[in-house]
């Protein structure tokens, strides 16, 4: 007997199951078919308007970081670089990280990323060197390109024909300020390519599951497997596609409701198989089959055989399949060696508290979030404490508790939703969010980061998304209300509204118009200033990095005693900052204050020796004894006196270099 699976299907002709509909039918004898996004405050748009609106909000929003310089990491990314040199071998690109070093370097941050280097050489050859004027043109023409694209991205994840709903969540995720660092900042490169690989990859899937030709749909996957494998080349958030395509096939493709996969994973593993061959009624003996039809609702049942859904098993075994051979290949190209970092890179990771782990972890989710929903925030660093560990007695830890009741919320509303346009939208949009973000959770591996903004970029267009469906949801509740208000009041007077659409009219103006508003603010708070580094000092006050920042601009501009209190700042947050210790030694000397400077240069010079020597430790047996420095004190400043380590006359003249030349 064959096994059947009950799967609902949706007739595909745009009907609404809301409130003022049934209200409207049940008056009128008449059934009113409109699309699903027609209760958003704005009539059908047409394709070209929509790819012209999105094209231009994305370039004007970040059009003045064109004229920005390179700043923070795109030092080290572009402008020390070596691999973007044109005398440099092009096959240099496979084998060393996005920041130029050996992958198999201990110091490497296993960073492979050959694609967007790539792109920076070919600005720096289009350029005739390292001038930031195209790399930022660059961003923002892929910025634009990715906003357009997010259109049919928006429309397929709306389940077809949504083009109001397509284009404001498009606009929303243009604007979006959360992308100022992915789109001013060169090194944010990396986002912007994958953000455009990711899509193309999706959009391909999609295409494959809707054609019926078994060649030409393994032609579609493969072809998008491989622009999976191409985003993951660009950054390694390419490889979440496949878990979004797979959801689709599922939710959107395949109609099959979240609660029928577990009802039927349930009925078919979880009933004991001790007891194989049961005992019918009639006296029969059965074979132990398992019951495996599951309901869900939607606006049409049907019923198929098990064995129609063997190309969503297919396809879903070659995404599968290239998964494992693209992150096996990965580990491979890595020297099968994780990345090493620092504790001030991701204090919660070093934490021997599972307890406090988990707070931290989870109330970096809930900034994450907050940084989506208020943008206000903004900071091109946070690590270096900027973010406090937490412990149970810690206020911040309700921030977490809010995080996943709103969590819990949305799933307990996916689960109980009856299958629907929205149900399926509201699952895409959930998944759009989450699966793009799950590289960066600490789930899997420890990451160099408490809080990276450009890891928002894909994941905010799920939040956009979420976001046009509450302002669908918030319309078709407005609309249901004063809908049955305005038929109470008129059957009392013996009258019937004939025209609905012209009293929504003003409650839907209101809308757009705040929809609109939001839009506004959202382009102008996109705006980069000079003063970033600033404000990221209000933003992050404990962060001895974006001290650091603020007084090299300081020491830049000419403002040398407002660089020395920044400077003694970001070393009183961290008095291990050689760096830092190296420059404010290096403008004490120009103001004649030689015996601090020297004192200065000395604990730099050792604190960066101390360095060398751990990272040199790691790769002897861990049963060698240690170098120990003496303590730092200023009586034994001046004469220091140690043994040197082995290898002496390689690491004299770096020390040399160390103490000579200044660092920027």
């Amino acid at each position: 007997m064959a096994t059947k699976l009950s799967v609902n299907f949706s007739v595909t002709n745009g009907t609404t199951n809301d409130g003022f509909t049934q209200l409207w039918d049940s008056k009128f004898k008449r059934r009113h078919t409109t699309p699903w996004d027609a209760a958003l405050p704005m009539s059908r748009p047409p394709s070209l308007l929509s790819v012209l609106v999105v094209a231009v909000a994305a370039v004007v929003c970040y059009a003045n970081s064109v004229d920005g310089h390179f700043v923070f990491d795109d030092s080290e990314a572009v402008v020390n670089n070596e691999d973007l040199r044109p005398n440099m071998p092009l096959w240099n690109l496979l084998h060393n990280d996005f920041w130029g070093t050996r992958l198999t370097h201990n110091h490497s941050h296993k960073s492979y990323r050959p694609l967007t280097v790539l792109s920076f050489r070919w600005n720096y050859w289009m350029s005739e060197g390292l001038k930031p004027w195209g790399f930022h043109v660059t961003n923002v023409l892929l910025h634009c390109l990715v906003s357009v694209l997010s259109l049919l991205v928006y429309d397929r994840l709306f389940g077809g024909h949504s083009p109001r709903a397509a284009l404001l969540s498009a606009l929303l995720f243009s604007v979006h300020p959360v992308h100022s660092e992915a789109v001013a900042g060169v090194v944010g490169r990396a986002d912007l390519l994958c953000a455009l690989l990711y899509f193309l990859s999706f959009l391909v899937y999609c295409s494959a599951v809707s054609i019926k030709g078994s060649f030409h749909q393994s032609s579609l996957v493969i072809l998008s497997m491989g622009l999976a494998a191409l985003a993951m080349l660009a950054k390694e958030q390419g490889i979440t596609v496949i878990g979004l395509c797979s959801v689709y096939d599922i939710i959107i493709a395949s109609r099959i409701h979240p609660s029928s996969i577990s009802s039927f994973l349930y009925k078919n593993t979880c009933i004991p198989f001790s007891k194989k061959r049961r005992k019918s009624v009639n006296g029969s003996w059965d074979n132990g089959n398992v019951n495996s039809r599951v309901s869900c609702s939607d606006e049409e049942e049907g019923e198929v055989e098990l064995t129609t859904l063997r190309p969503l098993w297919f396809r879903h075994f070659a995404m599968l399949m290239t998964g494992i051979v693209v992150l096996l290949l990965r580990w491979r190209v890595m020297g099968s060696i994780p990345p090493t970092f620092q504790i001030v890179d991701n204090p919660a990771s070093f934490s021997d508290s599972f307890i406090i782990r988990i707070l931290t972890y989870n109330y970096i989710y809930a900034l994450n979030v907050w940084l989506l929903v208020c943008p206000e925030w903004l900071c091109f660093d946070w690590s270096m404490g900027c973010v406090p560990l937490l412990n149970w007695q810690d206020p911040r830890v309700a921030a977490v508790v809010t995080l996943w009741l709103g969590i819990a919320g949305i799933l307990w509303r996916v689960a109980t939703l009856r299958s629907s346009p929205t149900h399926r939208s509201l699952s895409m949009s959930l998944a759009l969010t989450v699966i793009p973000f799950l590289p960066a959770t600490n789930l899997f591996f420890r990451v160099g980061f408490v809080i990276a903004e450009r890891v928002l970029y894909l994941p905010s267009a799920g939040f956009c998304m979420l976001v046009v469906l509450g302002l669908r949801q918030l319309a078709v509740l407005s609309n249901a209300k004063r809908v049955m208000k305005s038929i109470c009041l008129e059957e009392e007077r013996g009258e019937l509204p004939t025209r609905p659409a012209e009293r929504l009219e003003g409650r839907l103006s209101r809308i757009l118009i705040v929809q609109r508003s939001v839009s506004r603010v959202y382009l102008k708070c996109g705006c980069i200033t000079s003063t970033a580094s600033t404000r990221a000092g209000f933003v992050c006050p404990l962060n001895a990095k974006v001290h650091y920042n603020i007084a090299k601009n300081a020491a830049d501009s000419g403002n040398k005693t407002y660089a020395v209190l920044e400077y003694t700042e970001a070393l009183r947050l961290n008095p291990e900052y050689d760096q830092a210790m190296n420059n404010l030694a290096n403008i004490l000397k120009d103001e004649r204050k030689l015996t601090e400077a020297e004192l200065l240069l000395r604990r730099a010079v050792r604190l960066s020796f101390r360095h060398m020597l751990s990272a040199t430790e790691t790769t002897h047996s861990e049963n060698a004894a240690p170098f120990r420095l003496p303590p730092l004190t200023p009586a034994n400043t001046r004469n220091v006196s140690f043994t040197p380590p082995p290898s002496p006359n390689v690491i004299k003249p770096m020390l040399l270099a160390r103490v000579l030349l200044p660092v920027d």
